[in-house]
């Protein structure tokens, strides 16, 4: 038998998705935060979308170059397309998520509503089948830890190859070696010196943190929610199949049928 903690709550089913967009300075669903920690989570929002949309324009105008002048390098014109196609399919996921933010908003609550709360009735539901699948959870994190690795070992590289340049040759001829992950692409600034790396560093981050969170998140809410409608379609189904109607008890199957339709109104609406 399971113990109460081991079954899961609706907060368990949200709180990955929520998550993931908190780190990107953005609450869904909606929380009291103090005005000067909304006021940075909303800087910091509006910096990594300017810093993605910058990168999509620059990446977008060098694809253009290189096309004008030949695509003599067909390796370099696929990863700049491969670039520009990630970051506007994260920015229009973005738009759309955010123009639909009521409904989402009423999704949300229609769902969180009709969640089970004691522990019998989430018994009942049986929640924990119902819970993130672990196949799911494992892509997704595997993806996000694959993605910080990409970010951080060019700076990592370079400053190994760096330490490594001091012991052999010395302070005065050891260069650094200014890598980054998107190389071919700048800002219209200068990384090859320690300010313009540190800064053109950053919005690569920014922009790699703003195109990858909206091109998951998004998805994630939208499998949450067909886990729901599945746990409970699941458990109406259960419910009628197992219970059997006895003509002289008319009065009781109609309430019990009424009950279900009642309790799940607010998804068939």
């Amino acid at each position: 038998m399971l113990e109460e903690e081991d079954e899961r709550y609706f907060e368990d089913l949200v709180n990955l998705p929520y998550g993931l967009l908190k780190t990107l300075g953005y609450d869904f669903p909606a929380k009291y935060r103090p005005l000067w920690m909304r006021g940075l989570m909303i800087i910091y929002f509006i910096l990594c979308l300017i810093f993605c949309s910058m990168f999509t324009y620059f990446t977008f105008d060098l694809a253009i170059s290189e096309i004008a002048e030949g695509a003599h390098d067909l390796p370099l014109l696929l990863r700049l397309i491969d670039h520009i196609i990630y970051n506007v399919v994260g920015i229009l996921k973005s738009y759309f998520f955010l123009r639909n933010i009521k409904s989402m908003t009423d999704i949300y609550k229609r769902f969180r509503d009709i969640y089970p709360t004691t522990l019998e009735d989430r018994r009942a539901y049986r929640v924990n089948d119902y819970h993130w699948p672990k196949w799911i959870t494992t892509i997704l994190y595997w993806q996000l830890v694959t993605l910080l690795i990409i970010l951080f070992l060019p700076m990592g590289e370079a400053f190994i190859e760096y330490f490594g340049a001091l012991i052999k040759v010395g302070y005065e001829n050891a260069e650094f070696g200014y890598y980054r992950m998107y190389a071919e692409t700048t800002y219209g600034i200068s990384h090859y010196n320690p300010l313009g790396y540190i800064i053109v560093y950053i919005f690569d981050m920014m922009n790699s943190h703003y195109s990858t969170v909206w091109m998951i998140v998004p998805d994630i809410w939208v499998v949450g929610f067909c886990l729901q409608l599945c746990q409970h379609f699941d458990y109406i189904s259960r419910t009628l199949e197992n219970y059997k109607p006895q003509q002289e008890n008319e009065q009781k199957d109609l309430r019990v049928l009424a009950g279900l339709v009642k309790k799940h109104q607010i998804v068939l609406e």
